[in-house]
């Protein structure tokens, strides 16, 4: 993941974004092809997502739809700065 946001943060710096950052903390989730344009959409739309929904929210509502590890998921958000925030 490291290497992943190092190399997407050099790109976007390239594209000439200047109010790009990564949050601390991440989740991977896997989509199938015909989620592809759905999941374009929600990137094109993530800033103004974001003002309504917080970064916890949509971490449990995306984990709502699958089965995870609830415990880890607990661990990870107890940790997360960003807990509660729009980011």
């Amino acid at each position: 993941m490291e290497k992943l946001k190092s190399n997407a943060s050099r790109w976007m710096k390239e594209q000439g974004a200047e109010d790009f950052w990564w949050q601390p903390g991440y989740a991977a989730f896997s989509v199938g092809r015909s989620e592809l344009e759905r999941v374009k959409d929600y990137i094109h739309r993530q800033r103004e997502h974001h003002r309504e929904h917080s970064f916890e929210q949509e971490l449990r509502a995306l984990c709502d739809r699958e089965p995870v590890d609830a415990t880890a998921l607990e661990e990870f958000l107890a940790i997360s700065p960003v807990r509660g925030g729009t980011h």
